[in-house]
């Protein structure tokens, strides 16, 4: 398999183990979180912005240029996560765990596969003009 291909496989591998902690206690304790049809919906939505941000940051395009959006960020996710905030200890650990796991077993290769493909365009694009160059001196300089 050619590592450009390989890339998106890490990419969502990486996103699966980063949220894989949490999402298996939530799965184990949603009786405890979800009560009222209100409830189901606002931790949907918050756990679809939740998972894009992630998917975001593994990505590498996470840019929060202010702080205003940051703590609009942090408000409305406190707001629609509100039934989960007493188990916040936890689910700040098993996302710190998810993160840890993350950078142990995906980032470093996803870093390599990113410089490899790099170096080989850049090799192609300098074969491809030598080749033109050497054609043109042997052919008599057309």
């Amino acid at each position: 398999m050619k590592k450009k291909h390989l890339l998106p496989i890490l990419y969502i591998c990486s996103f699966l183990c980063s949220i894989a902690p949490i999402t298996v206690y939530f799965i184990l304790n949603h009786h405890k979180y979800i009560g009222t049809y209100q409830e189901v919906i606002k931790l949907s939505i918050g756990g679809a912005v939740c998972l894009v941000l992630m998917l975001l940051k593994i990505c590498g395009k996470l840019k929060l240029s202010s702080s205003t959006v940051v703590f609009g960020f942090a408000f409305g996710l406190s707001y629609l996560l509100k039934s989960i905030t007493d188990d916040i200890l936890i689910f700040s650990f098993l996302i710190l765990l998810g993160d840890v796991l993350d950078k142990m077993i995906f980032a470093i290769p996803i870093k390599r596969i990113k410089e490899r493909v790099f170096i080989d365009k850049n090799a192609d694009a300098t074969c491809e003009k030598m080749e033109e160059i050497l054609s043109r001196y042997y052919r008599g300089g057309e």
